[in-house]
């Protein structure tokens, strides 16, 4: 058995290693380029949304006054804590809200690889280094 298959709190990565996927689709710089795509997606978007509220906070000293008697009177160490907290909850929602994401069709580029589409039984072809919008 592989090392991947036994691990006790799996990730994506062993659900891609074990799964039915090509072997192609399992080599290693495939592997490191969704590694790379999360760890991109998740910084970007939470630096994002934490930019927003700063910037709220800051353009509203009486909300920001709110908040810190709030975080200072609950005296919070923990995430659960924290998420008990009312105002923190809701100016934590409201710049998940005003932070909205990526809004139209990104174009994404296959530099080195033929990329295949299948739509109603025709396959297509994408050259490599062609830009092509995805709708994702």
């Amino acid at each position: 058995m592989d090392d991947h298959e036994d691990k006790q709190i799996p990730t994506i990565f062993h659900d891609i290693l074990v799964s039915k996927l090509s072997p192609a689709e399992k080599r290693l710089d495939r592997i490191y380029q969704e590694g790379q795509t999360f760890v991109a997606a998740g910084t970007e978007t939470t630096a994002w949304t934490l930019s927003v509220i700063m910037f709220y906070l800051l353009k509203e000293p009486k909300i920001l006054q709110r908040l810190t008697n709030e975080l200072r009177k609950a005296n919070a160490t923990t995430s659960t804590e924290l998420e008990q907290l009312p105002y923190f909850n809701a100016v934590v929602q409201e710049g998940l809200r005003l932070s909205y994401g990526v809004s139209h069709r990104l174009p994404r580029i296959a530099p080195d690889e033929t990329l295949s589409f299948v739509d109603g039984g025709k396959t297509w072809l994408i050259p490599p280094g062609v830009r092509y919008l995805s709708s994702l």
